[in-house]
């Protein structure tokens, strides 16, 4: 569909001296009344008079002073513009020709805004238009948002010109390769008709300079008009990811499905690349390669399927950045519904890299604090693309900010990282009790995220790693305690999106009825994307009824599905998880590092008892940490004794005994009633432990050695 506005000099309204005075241009009430009057009379006769190809088409204005009226019309077929441009003339003119009428092409909410503007001064009868119904019923107040608003805009091309080789100049500094010029080539072809019968390709350009890619669709859509491959110059460019799509329901998705409509003959230009705009969360290391998540890729299926719909008349273009593989993804989903003609920068080797990178240190505004070997801010590569070149620019300007321009800042955000680096979770972490393998462990994983930071912020390749665990201990070895610490501190370094943590056993994943399970368990993925999800006494699930087994297959798989996104932590007891690893082939594959928490020693449960009292407020004596260390000597030869558990059952049974002694001493049970001091209440004397609770252990370990 194709929109037009057309002025012509005109006499609607008779002359008269109405005027208040010399030189005001504002007419009586009764002549609104007659200009009003009169507009709504030409706007009925318009109507029957252009019905035959169009039903939108009204006066907007009338400007009395020079006699000048504004119409506005859409048409479907180009050529039927002459028709109703000679039916405009002969209506408000009586003439069919006339020397000073002028129209052009002009967008859908310049349109609607006049539209609106002449209902609210009753211009309008109340004629049936079915074009203007639709166009309000579908788009109606969703309009501005996508084609004036910060969700989009509308640009009508400039009129020029141009052969191949104009276009093919004009596009020497952007880097678009053989396959650009190919396709200009085929557009300009002799072997093509200059006439519209369809859209025979849509295009994606992937660049990382999107102005660069901006400019090369103007000239694109100038070639394709030169070539009347298109109906009209309007381009219609949505902001895909500043819509939210969550918010608008089917309302936004049928205006969107409207405009596609009225492109008929047009380009819309659907543009993904703000997805990294500040208003959106950074990129975390664990997702540096990750494609857009489950929520956008449901919104990207939709938004392929209406292209699809509307693939013949309208031109859709795509404009990506190359680590969102939006376009890779719609083709490896099977479908070729939609025929893309893909354009990237094409960079090859090290002087077409230098030149990109002359490009883009020149048009920045830092250009006169590029250093003299300002070659080595180019990573040595044997093979480049233009990301490559994009990353290293883009590292030079943010260092080239603070130390040349605001050197105040200079070095502030690795101390910041620092800083925020020695956040509580990780001292936490560090102060617990044993555990050496597991922090050693912990911590090379925290030197992998900061050196995949790195690679990623210099413009190297960093390759995604799966960091699913299996953690193997007797209850009571920190091994919930280790995954939710993990999940924090992962969260305050900003290496994982979310930090969430989700917890959960057998019965959180098993569903009532065959079927149900899978559902459950793909909900629990979801729920941690961006954090970690602790399957707790994981062997469980290997049961032999059938919902272990598809709890367990599925869990399989949604580990591959989200490998970016989740950490996967399993958990329980060394023997049992060692049959829960051969329940299903691809399991153990799948699991990057197996953690054995082994139990604590007399030494070790000593310091977490005498951790956890201090924790809760009481102080104890030499005597006290003596016996408590003799009977976790006795404690730690049982087998199950409880690790961290039994030290804090302890701890709680002899809070118990201080309690109830120290009830006796004031109340005089047994001897004279003494007063209570805030000594007392925090002093834990050796008298008070429990020494019982050991004999809940009968079990002794096997002892290693020879008969």
């Amino acid at each position: 569909m194709l929109f037009y506005k057309a002025t012509l000099h005109c006499s609607l309204v008779e002359t008269e001296n109405t005027l208040e005075a010399e030189g005001q241009n504002s007419f009586d009430s009764s002549s609104r009344r007659r200009l009003k009057a009169t507009l709504c009379e030409r706007n009925e006769e318009l109507y029957d008079a252009v019905c035959h190809y169009t039903t939108l088409c009204f006066i907007s204005e009338f400007r009395q002073e020079n006699e000048l009226a504004t119409v506005y019309f859409a048409t479907e077929k180009k050529e039927n513009c002459i028709y109703i441009l000679q039916a405009i003339q002969k209506t408000l003119t009586g003439d069919s020709v006339c020397a000073d009428l002028k129209w052009q092409e002009t967008t859908i909410y310049d349109v609607f805004r006049h539209r609106k503007t002449a209902e609210q001064k009753d211009y309008l009868s109340e004629v049936p238009d079915p074009l203007w119904e639709n166009l309000e019923d579908n788009i109606g107040s969703y309009s501005p948002k996508f084609i004036s608003g910060k969700e989009g805009m509308e640009t009508i091309q400039k009129q020029s010109v141009y052969d191949s080789d104009e276009v093919l100049h004009q596009a020497r500094n952007c880097f678009a390769g053989d396959l650009f010029r190919e396709e200009v080539e085929r557009i300009y072809s002799a072997n093509n008709p200059k006439k519209f019968y369809g859209i025979p390709v849509h295009y994606d350009f992937c660049f990382s300079d999107t102005d660069s890619a901006r400019k090369l669709i103007g000239l694109l859509a100038q070639a394709l008009l030169d070539n009347k491959r298109l109906l009209g110059r309007r381009i219609t460019t949505i902001s895909f990811y500043k819509a939210d799509w969550d918010c608008r329901t089917e309302l936004y998705w049928n205006a969107l499905e409207e405009l596609c409509k009225l492109a008929n003959g047009t380009m819309i230009l659907i543009d993904f690349t703000d997805t990294e705009n500040d208003e959106k969360p950074r990129r975390h290391p664990m997702f540096l390669n990750a494609s857009a998540d489950e929520k956008n890729d449901e919104t990207h299926n939709r938004l392929f399927r209406i292209m699809e719909k509307y693939q013949k008349k309208t031109l859709f273009v795509l404009l990506e950045k190359p680590q969102q593989h939006i376009l890779q993804k719609y083709r490896n989903s099977g479908s070729i519904a939609l025929p893309f003609i893909q354009f990237t920068e094409e960079i090859n080797n090290r002087a077409t890299a230098l030149k990109y990178l002359t490009h883009l240190l020149e048009k920045s505004n830092l250009s006169n604090f590029v250093p003299r070997d300002w070659e080595n801010i180019l990573t040595d590569l044997e093979h480049y693309t233009a990301e490559d070149v994009m990353c290293d620019y883009n590292y030079w300007y943010k260092h080239a900010l603070q130390d040349y321009i605001y050197t105040s800042y200079k070095g502030c955000l690795n101390k910041h990282e620092t800083a925020k680096f020695t956040r509580d979770s990780y001292g936490e972490l560090q102060n617990m009790v044993g555990l050496t393998d597991i922090k050693h462990v912990i911590d090379r994983i925290l030197s992998d995220f900061r050196m995949r930071r790195l690679r990623y912020d210099a413009g190297l390749k960093c390759n995604n790693k799966s960091l699913h665990m299996l953690f193997t201990g007797n209850p009571g070895s920190a091994k919930t305690t280790c995954a939710r610490l993990l999940a924090r501190i992962l969260k305050e370094r900003d290496l994982l999106q979310t930090g969430e943590f989700v917890e959960c056993g057998r019965s959180d994943l098993i569903g009532q009825y065959v079927g149900w399970t899978a559902k459950i368990v793909k909900d629990k993925f979801r729920k941690a994307r961006g954090g970690v999800l602790f399957i707790d006494e994981a062997y469980a699930l290997n049961s032999d009824d059938k919902f272990g087994p598809e709890a367990i297959n599925t869990i399989v798989q949604e580990m591959e599905n989200h490998r970016d996104d989740v950490i996967v932590i399993f958990a329980g007891y060394p023997e049992p998880m060692e049959e829960f690893l051969k329940a299903n082939e691809g399991l153990r594959s799948r699991i990057a590092f197996h953690l054995n928490f082994p139990d604590y020693n007399a030494e070790e449960m000593t310091d977490i008892f005498s951790i956890m009292l201090k924790e809760q407020g009481y102080t104890c004596s030499t005597d006290f940490l003596d016996k408590a260390r003799n009977l976790f000597s006795e404690a730690v030869k049982h087998t199950e004794f409880g690790n961290g558990r039994f030290a804090r059952n302890l701890l709680e049974q002899t809070i118990m005994k201080q309690s109830a002694r120290l009830i006796h001493l004031s109340e005089g049970t047994d001897t004279p009633a003494q007063p209570l001091h805030r000594k007392d209440l925090i002093t834990l004397e050796a008298d008070d432990l429990a020494v019982e609770s050991v004999m809940n252990y009968r079990v002794e370990k096997p002892s290693i050695g020879f008969m």
